[in-house]
């Protein structure tokens, strides 16, 4: 009998209320999806409800949880919280406005210029995160998640965020560079599929789009 192969897919949560706002909203436990990322979740909890779900990890912020739940509860399993996933920190500039040309802004996109045309893995916002800090927690995360469900059929679902999410793909999937992943945005609840060939993880499917293998 052939046996489904483990899949893991990384899903950028629903509209937040951070999001309509423009806030650096990255630590704590506020700002719930709006009333439009509701109705979005419930949506795509509907599409997965006939897929063979067998886990979902989501990051501790509300967003990312209160997404995570309404799949949760169509397919009657729990939660599993993971603080590894959760959005980087943006340090001094936690709880500001991120528009074009504020401060918070300006030193993101200062740190995002070193991170992926410098190779400076060690730049970040004032007390924030930086890529290598990221990367020292979010990489061995879905490692050890891949091994802990190697061999079992199914959709493995890990709720997280763009910003995390455009960073660590590169150093996730073979198959994927900073320059493919740079160049194309993730919406709200934005799907990146992965599946395990040969013990590694190739992504399979963009934000809809089929990925050359």
């Amino acid at each position: 009998m052939h046996q489904l192969s483990l899949e893991i897919w990384f899903v950028r949560h629903a509209e937040s209320e951070a999001n309509v706002q423009r806030i650096y909203a990255n630590t704590g436990y506020s700002f719930p999806l709006t009333e439009m990322g509701l109705e979005q979740v419930k949506a795509l909890a509907n599409q997965l409800s006939a897929l063979n779900i067998s886990a979902v990890y989501a990051s501790p912020l509300l967003r990312a949880v209160q997404t995570a739940e309404e799949i949760c509860r169509l397919k009657k399993i729990e939660v599993k919280i993971a603080p590894e996933l959760i959005e980087y920190h943006m340090g001094i500039y936690e709880g500001t406005g991120s528009l074009p040309g504020t401060a918070g802004a300006i030193s993101d996109a200062a740190s995002k210029k070193r991170w992926f045309e410098e190779n400076d893995f060690d730049a970040k916002s004032p007390g924030g995160e930086s890529l290598r800090d990221m990367r020292d927690r979010f990489v061995p995360f879905v490692t050890s998640t891949i091994g802990n469900h190697f061999g079992e059929p199914g959709i493995v679902l890990m709720i997280t965020h763009g910003g995390i999410l455009t960073a660590m793909l590169p150093f996730i999937f073979e198959n994927l560079d900073v320059s493919f992943v740079q160049a194309r945005s993730i919406e709200h609840l934005g799907i990146i599929k992965g599946k395990l060939r040969a013990g590694r993880l190739v992504c399979v499917e963009y934000n809809g789009v089929p990925v050359p293998q």
